[in-house]
């Protein structure tokens, strides 16, 4: 139906099937009923919905929905037949439900009380006979407030609740309007024409669930509004990735042979009497310096497999470059220390050296009335310790330069993947 039509459902009652009837004798039995002519309704759309149980109509004009949604019953096979109509919220709306609506307004004091509203009330309805009314929102935004009457009502985003015929246990429709009246179902199991006696366990025929249909504890029985859905679709898509896929091997897919025929000169076309399945010669590749269309197309642009190849091949260069200058600093520690032990070595033996003369002169002149000498640390072979420092740094810098080595390599085979 088009989109920017004006949309009435019609609800049948009294036990009117739809599904027995055809679309054209509805159409006309309801274009008879508000006696219009067939020249006037030529682009209003009638369409039935056999699941549900309902008509919905389709309509440009604005004077003929209002006259459509007027509809109190229709005369089919003989037999008149009490409907409910009722317009649809646009596309670009949103509704809302009020509790509390006081039982002794009517349609037009409903209307009348949610004027100066922002945004603006389209429409709005009872829900059967109960205190609760939907509104209909202009835009997508459903106030968290609305005004009735001069009193702030609180207002909340409507859910529509999935429809379970409460006669034949369908799901799709209310009792009101099931097309099968006389059939007995068991309420809590869904078995026909049941015994008085009949002792069964719940099974919602929503979800499935071991309570009764249209439960607190179903978890499937609120529908998705509308504005949820059309939230959720356009974060899907605003997080969907909006580059192409490129081709296995990181190269962008060849364009199709209808784009290429396009965009070959008139001489170089190939006969029309050549087999497709002839296959195409090679063709010399344009010169660089040929100019090209600025335009940006799906293949413009580095693959994204090339880029994120380059990414890594600049983090292991990088690495490379800083294991390279921390080989360096540790070669020149290791020659400083190689060359500081040449040079402490024989000082440290003379140190060490127990019969040393001036170690025994110190001893020889030390008053005995003097305080007794502090104790003095243990000597350290300052040799060991170097030596044992080497090693170390020795040992570092091989894993060093076997790291090195392994990043090489792996940058080698970039590379070679690269070109291939």
């Amino acid at each position: 139906m088009p989109a920017n039509d004006y949309k009435i459902v019609v609800r049948p009652r009294d036990g009117l099937n739809l599904s027995v009837c055809s679309e054209a004798e509805i159409a006309d039995c309801i274009r008879k009923t508000l006696r219009f002519p067939d020249t006037t309704t030529i682009t209003d759309v009638v369409q039935v919905n056999r699941a549900q149980n309902l008509v919905l109509i389709s309509t440009p004009d604005e004077g003929r929905a209002k006259t459509y949604s007027s509809l109190s019953e229709i005369l089919l096979h003989g037999k008149s037949y009490k409907v409910s109509p009722y317009v649809t919220a646009p596309d670009d709306s949103a509704k809302g439900i009020l509790h509390g609506i006081p039982g002794y307004d009517t349609q037009a004091d409903i209307m009348a009380s949610l004027q100066n509203n922002t945004p603006r009330v389209l429409q709005a309805r009872r829900l059967g006979t109960t205190n609760s009314v939907i509104i209909v929102f202009e835009g997508p935004m459903v106030p968290h407030y609305v005004k009735y009457r001069g009193t702030l009502m609180r207002c909340l985003l409507y859910k529509k609740k999935i429809e379970v015929c409460s006669i034949c246990r369908a799901i799709g429709h209310r009792q009101d309007i099931c097309p099968t009246p006389a059939v007995k179902r068991c309420q809590k199991c869904g078995q026909d024409n049941p015994l008085q006696e009949h002792e069964c366990e719940p099974k919602c025929v929503v979800c499935g669930g071991p309570h009764m249909a249209r439960s607190k504890d179903c978890r499937k029985r609120f529908a998705t509004p509308p504005i949820i859905r059309r939230r959720r679709l356009e974060q899907r898509v605003s997080q969907s990735p909006q580059e192409p896929t490129p081709h296995r091997g990181g190269h962008p897919q060849r364009p199709s042979r209808s784009k290429e025929r396009k965009r070959q000169e008139p001489g170089a076309a190939r006969s029309r009497s050549r087999s497709l399945s002839f296959p195409p010669l090679p063709t010399k590749p344009r010169s660089q310096s040929r100019p090209r269309n600025n335009q940006v197309g799906w293949a413009s642009g580095p693959p994204l497999q090339a880029a994120v190849d380059d990414k890594k091949l600049q983090a292991l260069e990088a690495q490379i470059a800083q294991l390279s200058e921390i080989i360096s600093r540790q070669e020149k520690e290791i020659a400083q220390l190689k060359q500081l032990q040449r040079s402490d070595q024989p000082t440290t033996q003379v140190l060490a050296n127990p019969n040393e003369p001036s170690a025994a002169k110190e001893d020889n002149n030390l008053d005995d009335n003097s305080p007794p000498p502090k104790r003095k640390a243990p000597k350290v072979d300052r040799t060991t310790q170097f030596e044992t420092r080497v090693t170390d740094l020795e040992t570092k810098f091989d894993s060093f330069q076997t790291s090195l080595a392994q990043l090489v390599d792996t940058v080698d085979n970039q590379y070679d993947e690269r070109a291939a």
